[in-house]
Formats: structure tokens, C-alpha cells, sequence
């Protein structure tokens, strides 16, 4: 139990450290790599729904829309169904 909190943790500190985070309305910025669409990727899936995953505590059912256009933006409350 411990173990895999602890591993999650570690993966989400991972995730963090590619994310320029800005105030609540702006747009929070994927450094990482990105797809031939300009969505952030990490650990082979979507930037923006593993974010929208870890701050809402819910996983996106479905491609989340960017509110803002910024593809490469993470911040939970620019996304949504798409």
C-alpha cells in the first residue's frame, strides 16, 4: 500500500516538474514533448487529461477540449468534453 503511494506520488512530481504553472485563469503550459497537434504528451497518453485526471480526482471520459486553443495547456479549468 505504502509502496504504490509512494510510486504515485513519485509519477505525479514527475509530471509536475514539464508544467509551467501560471495564476487560475491562465493557461498552464506542457514543457514536454508534444504530439504532431501540439498536445503534451506523457507516459505515451494526453498531458492534458492526465492533469485534468490528477486535479479533479476524475478520469476524462473521452478527448477534453481546450477552452483557451492552447493545445499544449494542462490547466483543469480551461478543459472539458470535448
Amino acid at each position: 500500500m505504502a509502496l504504490s503511494r509512494l510510486r504515485r506520488y513519485e509519477r505525479n512530481r514527475r509530471f509536475w516538474r514539464h508544467v509551467r504553472v501560471g495564476g487560475h485563469d491562465e493557461c498552464w503550459l506542457w514543457e514536454g514533448d508534444v504530439d504532431a497537434d501540439g498536445h503534451g504528451i506523457y507516459d505515451g497518453a494526453r498531458a492534458d487529461a492526465h492533469a485534468y485526471e490528477l486535479v479533479t480526482g476524475e478520469a476524462p471520459a473521452g478527448t477534453l477540449a481546450h477552452r483557451c486553443g492552447e493545445p499544449r495547456c494542462v490547466n483543469p479549468d480551461h478543459l472539458g468534453p470535448a
